[in-house]
């Protein structure tokens, strides 16, 4: 049997689905991250953003594939540097 369902987004204010960029404010709201998160992976480059004049736009495309690359569909922690931490601090745990 065949899975056809699709994942729909719910309509956000003020947000078209033709939108192509989105300030830094609306696409934190869409992804769920928060505007410092957002700051921090333009400031180190890891998400491409547009400068125009005082504006700072993220486009859908950009965002799209940031966040394609960082899916990780195992449902393992996708820092390794992180999940090591953890697995050290539940193994104090468990021995205390």
């Amino acid at each position: 049997m065949q899975n056809n369902t699709q994942i729909t987004s719910q309509p956000i204010e003020g947000v078209s689905n033709q939108s192509i960029s989105f300030s830094v404010k609306t696409a934190a709201g869409l992804i769920g991250l928060s505007e410092r998160t957002l700051w921090n992976l333009i400031r180190s480059s890891e998400l491409p953003a547009v400068h125009i004049g005082t504006r700072v736009l993220l486009l859908r495309e950009d965002i799209e594939k940031f966040l394609k690359e960082r899916a990780d569909r195992t449902g393992a922690c996708v820092r390794s540097d992180i999940s090591k931490l953890t697995t050290r601090r539940n193994t104090h745990k468990v021995g205390a």
